[in-house]
């Protein structure tokens, strides 16, 4: 489990096709400090295992079904990825809770960078519509952010300066493919309504148990 608050830019050095999966060799000195051989990592928004350790960074081997759900597929030789370790019972949560399975792949629509914060505009897969609530939380390529403006087929998130500087959405651009994946709270909601969708006010939520509000 994640919180979506990036540890490190890790850089790919190598894609390997293997089986039907694709190995992914990353420069990343500062988690390798705290990586062994088997242990789980966040990379843009995925979790993944880690099965080879060398000087300076790590391997890992991302399945035929991870290519098919996440963006791992348009990854290419050097480019930068956000990487976070899992979370660790005497931290702070200071984004929300991740699981690092991605829901769907979505597309950058906009990214006003004129304006502080920067606006980014994501089209998403309608089908998860109920899943969204206006200032809930998302998770875009593991970076926990807040949406709003919330329609059937895209949303918005303010991105302030620290996080551009520090995650791969420095160097994103329209077009691009982010990965996705939404707060675990709604899919629960969702499934514990006999299979019903419902819509994720926060009314709905106060009524249900969930103290949350406007502010």
């Amino acid at each position: 489990m994640f919180t979506g608050l990036i540890k490190e830019l890790g850089r790919i050095e190598a894609l390997s096709p293997a089986d039907d999966g694709l190995v992914i060799k990353l420069k990343a000195p500062i988690l390798r400090k705290n990586l062994e051989r088997g242990a789980s990592v966040n990379i843009n928004g995925a979790c993944q295992t880690v099965i080879n350790l060398n000087k300076d960074g790590f391997e890992v081997y991302a399945s035929a079904e991870t290519l098919t759900r996440t963006n791992f597929k348009h990854l290419s030789f050097g480019e930068f990825v956000n990487l976070e370790l899992p979370l660790t019972l005497n931290e702070f949560i200071g984004g929300h809770l991740i699981l690092g399975h991605i829901d769907c792949v979505g597309r950058i629509k906009s990214f006003k960078r004129d304006s502080q914060p920067s606006i980014l505009r994501v089209e998403y897969d309608p089908k998860y519509e109920l899943l969204l609530v206006e200032k809930g939380s998302i998770a875009v390529e593991g970076i926990s952010l807040t949406c709003f403006d919330i329609s059937r087929t895209s949303f918005s998130a303010a991105i302030i300066p620290e996080t551009i500087k520090s995650t791969n959405l420095q160097f994103r651009k329209p077009l691009d493919y982010v990965n996705i994946e939404f707060d675990i709270l709604a899919k629960y909601i969702n499934k514990n309504k006999g299979g019903a969708p419902v819509s994720l006010t926060f009314e709905y939520m106060n009524q249900h148990g969930f103290e949350v509000s406007h502010d």
